[in-house]
């Protein structure tokens, strides 16, 4: 059969349309799918494997002045900040646990390496973070400017070993519990044992005896803060809010809210003008005055009314006797 030229081009015409359809379908199904959320290169948490009861010690200083808060917690999981203030206060153990896991499980929405630490306020930090876990190992995040939008923080982190002296207290606060009834004892035998005169030859000599150039040398350094001259660092972004309430806690330490005062008691104004008031002082005296008068009348007449009829008693009285 032989097929005309109309026929033909059709025929050309529909396998044209078919090859397009399949190059189409082709390219859509290589396509990416823009539903697929994208995960931003950098983006995570900034603590692998890090939980709240790993942390012994957290402290938060503002690098401006040296001012800073100290968080502790002992084998038993309770939180402290003996050695931050010397308050009363106790420590809301809820807010503590609640600042440290903040700490803990903060994420990164970015990452990017950085030669001019400047440009984003890390060569001085605002604020420095120092974590110490029970195992030894120091975490330490430097704070520094916002991004231009405000809502994140451009932060530096390091991870090394702990200090030997924060070590050595790290170890205390692990067995506080296991030591802390033995050593209440042996305080108590220890200050039994201390006579009047070992304590008078451990007085220290009057202040007087120091010279000028002691004196001088026992004032503090003023605080001298953090600097950091890294020439290649990973800077990290993070949100806003969560290092916002972090750095609160030099501030806002998290004790317990001191229970609300009574209203006090408060007069109430008297609302009568001073004219309303004389008004009704001159109407009280003239009801008072008015009162009495009527009493002292009454006292008069009942009084003359009792003296008239005694007088006629006795005069019928002598009357009667008279022959």
């Amino acid at each position: 059969m032989r097929l005309n030229r109309g026929t033909i081009l059709l025929l050309v015409l529909a396998l044209g349309v078919i090859a397009a359809v399949l190059v189409f379908n082709n390219q859509q199904a290589n396509a990416p799918d823009e539903a697929t959320p994208t995960v931003t290169a950098g983006a995570g948490p900034l603590f692998d494997e890090l939980a709240g009861n790993d942390i012994a010690r957290l402290e938060v200083v503002d690098n401006a002045t040296g001012n800073s808060t100290l968080l502790t917690q002992d084998a038993g999981g309770a939180w402290d900040m003996a050695a931050t203030f010397s308050t009363t206060r106790a420590i809301d153990q809820e807010k503590a646990q609640t600042a440290v896991g903040d700490f803990v499980l903060l994420e990164a929405n970015d990452s990017f390496e950085s030669q001019s630490l400047g440009d984003f306020g890390l060569e001085t930090p605002g604020y420095v973070f120092y974590a110490d876990t029970f195992d030894g190992t120091r975490y330490t995040l430097y704070t520094g400017n916002k991004n231009p939008t405000g809502n994140r923080y451009y932060i530096l982190l390091e991870s090394g070993e702990t200090p030997s002296d924060v070590s050595a207290e790290i170890d205390a606060l692990a067995a506080a519990d296991a030591t802390s009834e033995a050593t209440s004892e042996a305080t108590a035998e220890m200050t039994a044992e201390v006579t009047e005169e070992a304590t008078e030859e451990s007085t220290p000599e009057p202040a007087a005896d120091m010279t000028e150039e002691a004196i001088e040398d026992s004032t503090p350094e003023p605080y001298a803060g953090v600097q950091l001259s890294l020439e290649n660092a990973t800077v990290y972004v993070v949100p806003e809010l969560t290092m916002t309430s972090l750095i609160n806690l030099v501030s806002v330490p998290p004790y317990v809210l001191p229970p609300t005062a009574a209203p006090t008691a408060t007069a109430t104004l008297n609302s009568m003008s001073e004219v309303d008031i004389a008004t009704a002082t001159a109407e009280y005296n003239a009801t008072v005055t008015a009162l009495f008068a009527e009493l002292a009348t009454q006292s008069a007449a009942t009084l003359a009314a009792e003296v008239t009829d005694e007088a006629t008693v006795e005069a019928t009285a002598e009357a009667t006797e008279a022959p």
